[in-house]
């Protein structure tokens, strides 16, 4: 969803209950908005994008972002594929390579 798409979502007062994000656009900085992750409330956010991709991302505003909301991120180009597991209950996160 684009910066534009999370306005106009905000818009509406949808509040859904969620864990995981998949961060939008590759985590560009120009998504996943303050305004955005405040009405949320993801636990775990994942972004996918490639080593050494000609944007830069993820953006690191947007990386400060999560942070700031004490959410915790997994990126691909550096955790390889993200699993995410749950019973309906419990929810689990595993990376193909450990890190951060």
């Amino acid at each position: 969803m684009s910066a534009q798409g999370e306005k106009r979502w905000l818009k509406s007062g949808e509040t859904p209950r969620i864990q995981v994000l998949k961060a939008a656009h590759h985590g560009s900085s120009y998504s996943t908005g303050e305004e955005f992750l405040d009405r949320l409330c993801p636990r775990w956010a994942v972004i996918s994008c490639g080593e050494g991709n000609r944007y830069g991302h993820p953006g690191e505003d947007t990386l400060k972002r999560l942070d700031d909301r004490g959410i915790k991120w997994y990126v691909t180009m550096d955790t390889g594929a993200v699993t995410v597991r749950t019973d309906g209950r419990e929810m689990s996160v595993e990376t193909f390579i450990t890190c951060r």
